[in-house]
């Protein structure tokens, strides 16, 4: 069975197996946190680690330096930011019932575009047709028409 270990700020810091059968509590025939906890503990010698198993009932999958939530028994990334700009994508939301990070909406993935970007300071998706993104031939950035449902040619090489 995976286990995290977690910091002081429920950060995970490594991942591992462990044989179920090491971890289970004799009182509840089960894996539960305290028995992962004190298993960990007594191999490890970390009394100042968290050790959380993942089970069916976790959401996510723990990863180093994701998050845990503690209430939800999930684990998650920080929040996305952009490649371009380093600007947090604060319109996105955190799906609770996966973990997973969601933009205030999605885009066609057509064909001739590549490289979908999320420009968090127009709430939107940018992306350049492939033709035009090859061998430092930069073309105009299109943008993701949410109301149409189509790309828009911006008229701009700028980002």
């Amino acid at each position: 069975m995976e286990v995290a270990q977690l910091d002081s700020n429920d950060k995970v810091v490594n991942t591992f197996m462990v044989k179920r059968q090491k971890m289970i509590d004799v009182n509840t025939g089960s894996v539960t946190k305290a028995s992962c906890q004190a298993w960990c503990e007594g191999k490890f010698g970390v009394a100042d680690s968290k050790f959380i198993p993942v089970d069916s009932t976790t959401i996510g999958t723990p990863d180093v330096n994701d998050n845990y939530d503690s209430a939800k028994n999930m684990f998650y990334e920080d929040r996305p930011k952009s490649p371009k700009t380093d600007v947090l994508f604060s319109s996105w939301s955190l799906d609770d019932t996966t973990g997973n990070w969601n933009p205030p909406h999605m885009h066609d993935e057509h064909d001739e575009h590549m490289s979908f970007l999320w420009k968090e300071e127009e709430t939107c998706w940018k992306s350049r047709k492939s033709s035009e993104n090859k061998e430092g031939n930069s073309g105009n950035w299109f943008k993701w028409n949410n109301s149409t449902s189509a790309w828009e040619d911006t008229g701009s090489k700028d980002w």
